[in-house]
């Protein structure tokens, strides 16, 4: 029974996450379906239009606000859906 205590902390931990108002790299990695260290997650935060970190105290984990970060996913999938429809109709 404590397998199962255990996996409903996780679920309810996780959960918890997914409401939180800022996201680090690495749940910013999970929205995307990335490992939280991989190329794509580096060039994403690398990127000048990429929203800027927030800062809760000095010197802690860089976060972003989450519906920032949803805003730029959202216009990054519609600007190369765009583009895969003009390449599409050339």
């Amino acid at each position: 029974m404590t397998d199962v205590k255990a996996i409903a902390k996780e679920v309810v931990k996780e959960l918890k996450r997914g409401q939180s108002i800022v996201v680090t790299a690495s749940d910013i990695a999970l929205m995307c379906a990335y490992a939280p260290d991989s190329k794509p997650v580096r060039d994403m935060l690398a990127d000048p239009t990429f929203p800027p970190c927030v800062s809760l105290v000095e010197g802690g984990t860089r976060r972003y606000l989450r519906k920032d970060v949803e805003r730029w996913i959202e216009r990054k999938f519609q600007d190369e859906s765009r583009l895969a429809l003009q390449t599409f109709r050339a």
